[in-house]
């Protein structure tokens, strides 16, 4: 996973003008957060149905496993769609 992270944590810092050494840091440790708590490092999407880090996913209170149902890709392309769409009842 460190391989991954690595390479994630790059390409996420080079989209945002981060530090990608900080962000893989940050993510670390909110991996390790979760772990103490009990939570899975990972889950599937309720949408496209791929296994995706917990952090691909906004949180939700409201929910056992404290995350959203959909990831943050699909989330986006939802909510893209329903903007996209014409109103109902003009």
């Amino acid at each position: 996973m460190t391989d991954d992270l690595a390479t994630l944590s790059a390409h996420l810092a080079e989209a945002h003008g981060l530090d990608p050494a900080d962000l893989a840091a940050r993510v670390r440790a909110q991996l390790a957060r979760r772990a103490r708590r009990g939570r899975q490092a990972v889950k599937r999407c309720g949408d496209c149905g791929e296994v995706r880090p917990l952090f691909d996913f906004a949180a939700d209170r409201s929910r056992p496993d404290g995350a959203q149902r959909r990831c943050r890709p699909c989330d986006s392309a939802r909510q893209a769609a329903r903007r996209a769409s014409p109103t109902r009842g003009a």
